[in-house]
């Protein structure tokens, strides 16, 4: 049996303090090593106490073998480490020593809130009912309130009505739906999120953000622009494991005949491993160009947050008499893991500023990528390229340049869409997303004339 938390200072003044209080079971026969920090059973039933804070500190764990998880506080643990360690939940001996499951106490709050919430709280109704997950394991949620604890001192009750209004929710109360370090307070599901049936126009600017990854998943969002300025986020792909030619493939399904005038992609991509190419240009092989992101992350969570604010309502909300919405509207059904995620992400114990990266961010950082994209450099919507063919000759060359890869053929064989903000094109030639590498304007751009498609 293991019983966690993240250090042996979180343990001394948890669980080993408890255990001392009862003179470490003496009483029941056992023996405690303080030196391995084992507390062993007269049947040769061994508890073990120990820390996991990271996934470098659970790995050390790949040998072991428990049938008894024990996690204390355990949405203050990163819930990569809580699905890993409960991989090592195996028996040889199922007769003898069946394998017990995972029991465990916390909080809300933290960075394990969602996961917790998700696993535990959500599929049991709030504790109301017992769930069967699809491996066939039964997952039970007991609720507990400061009153359901007929040992605390009233001090203690007292103390918790001094808190701020989300951890004395979540502490005293046992409230699930809002808790302390929350970052997107003000996400709501009734107001952000909108029927599907809505269609977007067409003539309306599109927008991609991506996050890349491999065991953590690469997470693509796809929004439009209206013409107030609100977005509307209508599709995203969560890829794990997934090769870069086939992640840019599935890309350009999702976008259909809607390519983005912009797709803001995580700079991470632009690196070089060995003698491999940078994502970024296998992605532009496949005839997906992208521009290297705005990786400024408190200027793009603070993007976030005044996109989730309100502003004048859209046509849709005001059919139902809002007088304001969201900046951020999500189809519903349309981009789940940010749905899941956003609400739940956790601010850095140690940059209280900025998002907790130990949680599942990824979606949330493809879309700040995106909003930072919004309304910045302006950038040409190409058309006239509708096959897109992959380069098969290895010798075709690709243009790595700045912050953009792309092939030269999806601008020298391409068409202009819309324009947006340039007023003459001679201006385009401080833009690298449209200079060739040589430093010229594709000829079908002409120089000295007025964009057609522009008007006063």
């Amino acid at each position: 049996m293991g019983a966690f938390r993240r250090t042996y200072g979180e343990l001394e003044e948890s669980l080993l303090a408890e255990l001392a209080a009862y003179g470490y079971a003496k009483d029941l026969g056992a023996r405690w090593n303080q030196t391995e920090k084992n507390l062993t059973f007269p049947n040769g039933s061994l508890l073990m106490f120990r820390y996991a804070e990271n996934m470098l500190d659970a790995t050390r764990r790949q040998g072991g073998q428990y049938q008894l998880l024990l996690f204390d506080e355990m949405t203050l643990t990163d819930p990569r480490v809580i699905r890993f360690l409960s991989s090592r939940l195996r028996t040889g001996d199922p007769e003898r020593l069946p394998v017990l499951g995972v029991r465990a106490g916390s909080n809300p709050g933290g960075v394990g809130h969602g996961w917790a919430k998700t696993t535990f709280i959500d599929p049991t109704e709030g504790g109301t009912k017992v769930h069967v997950d699809e491996r066939g394991r039964t997952v039970r949620f007991i609720p507990a309130k400061i009153d359901d604890n007929p040992h605390l001192n009233p001090e203690y009750a007292e103390d918790l009505n001094t808190l701020d209004e989300a951890t004395r929710a979540a502490m005293r109360d046992g409230s699930w739906t809002s808790f302390s370090g929350q970052v997107f307070t003000v996400w709501r599901d009734d107001r952000h999120i909108v029927p599907a049936s809505i269609e977007l126009p067409a003539s309306w600017l599109r927008y991609g953000g991506l996050d890349y990854g491999w065991s953590a998943p690469s997470v693509y969002e796809l929004m439009a622009r209206d013409q107030d300025g609100r977005v509307w986020l209508y599709g995203e792909l969560v890829m794990r494991e997934t090769p870069e030619a086939e992640q840019a493939r599935r890309v350009l399904a999702l976008e259909g005949n809607h390519p983005p005038c912009v797709r803001a992609a995580d700079p991470a991509m632009w690196g070089k491993t060995s003698s491999a190419l940078p994502v970024a240009v296998t992605y532009a092989h496949e005839g997906v160009p992208l521009r290297r992101a705005d990786n400024d992350r408190l200027s793009g969570k603070a993007r976030v947050h005044s996109y989730l604010e309100d502003g004048p309502a859209c046509g849709y909300h005001r059919q139902l008499g809002w007088a304001t919405c969201p900046m951020l509207h999500v189809l519903d059904g349309a981009c789940p893991e940010l749905v899941s995620t956003l609400p739940n992400l956790v601010y850095d114990k140690n940059r209280p500023e900025d998002v907790d990266t130990h949680g599942d961010d990824h979606a949330f950082d493809a879309a700040r990528y995106a909003l930072m994209s919004v309304g910045a450099t302006p950038h040409l919507v190409l058309e006239g390229v509708p096959e897109r063919e992959p380069i098969t000759d290895p010798s075709e060359r690709h243009i790595e340049r700045g912050d953009v890869a792309f092939r030269p053929a999806d601008l020298d064989n391409a068409g202009a869409r819309r324009l947006e903000d340039h007023q003459d094109l001679n201006d385009l030639q401080s833009d690298p997303a449209l200079a060739r590498a040589d430093g010229e304007l594709p000829e079908w751009l002409g120089k000295s004339q007025r964009a057609p498609w522009l008007t006063d």
